[in-house]
């Protein structure tokens, strides 16, 4: 069994720590804490958070989107037991941490991707494709040259995410329209034929949210050409990874003593939790068993 599967009965029995503070006290299926993550997983964080307390309605989380830049540093702000990003931790942020006496719990808990969009429909009939090598500027990559690269703000997981896969990002972004948030770029986008826009798949996944879904319907998802297929992010090319802009999403906590945090770890590694994230049409890191039952 791997390490973030615990047990809820074992953890219940657990003591809290004498450090703890008055926002830490609870257990792994009651309490209050939030969660810190970027705005492009919003919608997955909610419908994870919303299944918990609906098994642990002792329980309540919040979900903070504000600011930007190092997610870890996070989890020394009052109240932020759990974060949520494609950002492996450094050695830089892993000493500083512990220095505060902080040891994040880490695991990786689904695959998410950066869909690249256009405009719907176009009077010229123009038909966007990128190209598998993107070694250059994404600009480059597009087959016909797009006019403006929107993306949604400099320090977002996003744009932290292509700094991180490609070695020109940083220089290539310096040309880019920064929006301000995802609902921004599909909007600007919707109304532009040669812009084009970077949005995280978890984000367009919201098929419960009909004024996400009416957004959808303005634009397209433009494909990668891959050896003559043409690849979209879908769920199937995100397990196996061959959507260029496919990424790990981790799970993070850290909690003085074992709270509701924890519990929701645990919860978001259950078999219900990775049914969860496999619904909304990204990839669970552990494929959930299909039961059938048979009845004579």
């Amino acid at each position: 069994m791997k390490p973030y599967l615990w047990v809820f009965a074992l953890l219940v029995c657990l003591s809290c720590r004498s450090d703890s503070q008055p926002q830490d006290q609870g257990t792994p299926v009651s309490g209050t804490f939030t969660i810190y993550t970027d705005e492009t997983y919003y919608p997955l964080v909610q419908v994870l958070a919303e299944g918990f307390m609906s098994v642990y309605p002792t329980s309540n989380i919040s979900i903070d989107t504000s600011g930007s830049g190092n997610v870890y540093a996070r989890l020394s702000g009052n109240g932020i037991r759990a974060i949520i990003t494609c950002q492996e931790i450094s050695t830089v942020d892993s000493t500083a941490l512990a220095q505060r006496k902080i040891f994040p719990k880490i695991f990786h808990f689904a695959t998410d991707a950066i869909a690249v969009i256009s405009k719907a429909k176009t009077n010229n009939g123009t038909s966007f494709v990128m190209k598998g090598d993107m070694s250059s500027c994404l600009e480059n990559s597009l087959s016909p040259i797009a006019e403006k690269i929107i993306t949604d703000r400099p320090g977002s997981e996003n744009n932290g995410f292509l700094k991180t896969r490609y070695a020109t990002a940083g220089d290539c972004m310096k040309n880019w329209l920064a929006a301000g948030n995802q609902k921004a770029v599909i909007d600007v986008v919707s109304q532009n034929e040669k812009q084009i826009g970077l949005v995280g798949w978890s984000y367009l996944s919201d098929k419960d949210d009909p004024e996400m879904m009416s957004r959808r319907a303005l634009i397209n998802i433009i494909p990668f050409s891959v050896d003559t297929t043409l690849i979209y992010p879908s769920q199937s090319a995100i397990i196996t990874g061959t959507y260029p802009l496919s990424r790990k999403i981790y799970l993070v906590t850290a909690e003085p003593h074992t709270g509701p945090a924890t519990g929701f770890a645990s919860y978001v590694a259950s078999s219900e939790g990775q049914r969860i994230i496999r619904m909304i049409g990204l990839a669970p890191a552990n494929t959930p068993p299909r039961e059938i039952y048979i009845h004579q």
